[in-house]
């Protein structure tokens, strides 16, 4: 089957897996990974939850992904899903290492505040 062969609707679905796996990482580099929002998160949230909950979302679009890419070897379009999948990880990776370097940072803070001055 070509591209000549696809209907609107194929053409809407390319077009929305596009959008959203484009927007996906700047949503999550613009709202979701500022550095009040990850203090925020490293404050309020229980130990292990945001790292168990991105593991567990990136797992869940690694898995996708290569259903995505076995059906993309029958159904072209399933491509577009495919980059859906992969924006996805990217938005997750980006806010996991995000999270970790504002962790990192904020466990540095606390060691200086906490030392006394020799």
């Amino acid at each position: 089957m070509g591209v000549t062969g696809w209907g609107l609707s194929d053409w809407v679905l390319i077009a929305l897996n596009v959008g959203l796996s484009v927007s996906l990482p700047i949503i999550t580099r613009l709202k979701l990974a500022t550095s009040a929002r990850l203090r925020e998160a490293v404050l309020y949230s229980k130990p292990g939850r945001i790292a168990a909950w991105t593991v567990m979302l990136s797992g869940v679009a690694c898995l996708s992904g290569l259903l995505f890419a076995f059906f993309a070897v029958q159904y072209p379009v399933a491509w577009s899903s495919l980059l859906l999948a992969v924006g996805a990880l990217s938005a997750g990776f980006w806010y996991a290492s995000r999270y970790h370097r504002t962790l990192q940072q904020m466990v540095r803070e606390h060691q200086t505040q906490v030392e006394p001055p020799a």
